[in-house]
């Protein structure tokens, strides 16, 4: 074998231990990059899972709220309807005309007094039970029932909405009592 073959074959058998090793480094390479790679692509699927999940959840949350709103609004409803069909009974009830009374005790029977609202007749009825006369009709139904006194500086009002409005306090804190 001759100096030049030698030499050949030398520079052969490192070529080949190298292209091992580079071969051997890129493999661990291209390992190590595929199990980053699947990695990060696991850890986002899960942060985008649990943005997805989140969403799915505040919908849900939102939509539990809706429902339970409407029907909290609809019970409200039916309970101010409730009182509206009985206000009749509300404004004859010892409850009703103390109000009433307590509201004209404040001034003169002969004083001259509003009355306007859809429940204006029955109004003027209990304020002539309690020897008020001097009363003047007034045509507007944008209230349920509405009594104004007015002096020159001052003006008192009795709305049935107030009426009702203490009625219900009234009843539902008892309500609550006695839960």
């Amino acid at each position: 074998m001759t100096i030049q073959n030698i030499v050949k074959a030398k520079i052969e058998k490192d070529l080949k231990e190298l292209e091992l090793s580079y071969k051997k480094d890129l493999k661990l390479i291209s390992e190590d990059l595929t199990t980053k790679t699947k990695n990060l692509e696991r850890k986002y699927n899960n942060e985008i899972s649990s943005v997805i999940d989140s969403e799915l959840n505040m919908h849900k949350f939102f939509n539990k709220k809706e429902s339970q709103f409407k029907t909290e609004s609809n019970f409200n409803q039916e309970l101010d309807q409730i009182y509206l069909d009985m206000i009749t009974e509300i404004i004859e009830s010892k409850f009703g005309r103390d109000m009433l009374s307590q509201f004209v005790s404040q001034f003169d029977k002969k004083s001259q007094l509003n009355i306007s609202g859809i429940l204006s007749d029955k109004l003027i009825s209990e304020l002539k039970s309690l020897g008020y006369l001097n009363i003047e009709k007034i045509k507007d139904n944008s209230k349920l029932g509405l009594i104004v006194y007015q002096e020159q500086d001052r003006s008192l009002e009795f709305s049935l909405e107030e009426l009702i409005n203490k009625v219900k306090k009234m009843t539902l804190n008892k309500i609550i009592e006695s839960l």
